[in-house]
């Protein structure tokens, strides 16, 4: 048997122990989470705005990123469930997303509002929630450091609100990840 010690045949032998890895960086993310009704009375509206949090990530992974990262979003179901809607904030709140994008109902948005407040994540509802919070007991400056109401904003479809959600929070994440 016939050895080769040439330094083509050395190379070819550390790239094949290395597994190939010259060029390959490890690719770092931005996770942002979102809830939506998946399932349930109101799904249609949930899937609206699954197809918009889509179109946006795929645009901005497109175009280089945010700050060279690339965007991920975990997308859990609500199922329209106050109580399970918490569960799954959990989920996403222990993933470490850095924000996350709620729920078309309004008692579910008011719930992930005060869950997110306390806990310091972004939280970007989908719903009219804000009138849930106007008129009671002086809450509404726990959420205003965490709170966005993207229905007031802009009434628009699911898809389109959830869109430019995703949108904002880039531009915001651009900013601050350099």
């Amino acid at each position: 048997m016939k050895f080769y010690t040439t330094p083509a045949y050395l190379l070819m032998l550390v790239l094949f122990l290395s597994g190939c890895s010259l060029g390959k960086e490890k690719q770092e993310f931005i996770t942002i989470g979102a809830l939506l009704p998946l399932t349930g009375s109101n799904s249609e509206e949930g899937v609206r705005a699954l197809n918009g949090l889509q179109l946006a990530k795929q645009e901005i992974n497109e175009n280089s990123g945010i700050s060279g990262k690339k965007l991920d979003i975990i997308v859990l179901n609500d199922e329209g469930s106050e109580d399970f809607a918490l569960q799954q904030y959990n989920v996403l709140k222990n993933k470490n997303v850095k924000a996350i994008i709620g729920s078309s109902s309004e008692n579910v948005s008011m719930v992930l509002a005060k869950a997110s407040a306390a806990d310091g994540i972004p939280f970007f509802s989908l719903s009219d929630a804000n009138l849930l919070f106007n008129g009671g007991n002086g809450n509404i400056t726990d959420f205003e450091k965490n709170y966005f109401n993207a229905f007031s904003q802009m009434p628009l479809p699911g898809s389109a609100a959830a869109y430019k959600c995703v949108y904002i929070l880039a531009d915001t994440f651009s900013i601050t990840e350099k």
